[in-house]
C-alpha cells in the first residue's frame, strides 16, 4: 500500500512539474515569436534595399535593357513561363 501511495506522488510531482516547464516554454515562446517576426521584417526590407540599389546600378550600365530590371514583373514572368511547359 505504501508503495502505491508513493508511486501516485512520484507520478503527480512528474505531472506538475511537466505542466510547470510547459508553462514556462510557452511563456518564452511568444516573446522569441515577437523577436522573429521583426528580423523577419527587417530582412525582407534589406533584401528590397539590395534589389532597389542593385537596379539602379546596373541600370547605368551601357546596353542593359532597363526592362528587365522590374524585379516584380521579372518573376512574373518566369512563373508565367513555367506554367506553360
Amino acid at each position: 500500500m505504501k508503495t502505491r501511495a508513493a508511486l501516485g506522488i512520484a507520478l503527480s510531482c512528474g505531472v506538475l512539474l511537466a505542466s510547470l516547464l510547459t508553462s514556462f516554454v510557452q511563456c518564452d515562446n511568444h516573446a522569441r515569436a515577437q523577436l522573429l517576426a521583426t528580423r523577419q521584417r527587417e530582412w525582407e526590407m534589406l533584401s528590397a534595399a539590395n534589389a532597389q540599389m542593385r537596379a539602379v546600378a546596373t541600370s547605368h550600365v551601357f546596353g542593359v535593357d532597363n526592362r528587365e530590371l522590374d524585379v516584380v514583373s521579372k518573376a512574373a514572368r518566369e512563373r508565367r513561363g513555367k506554367g506553360a511547359q
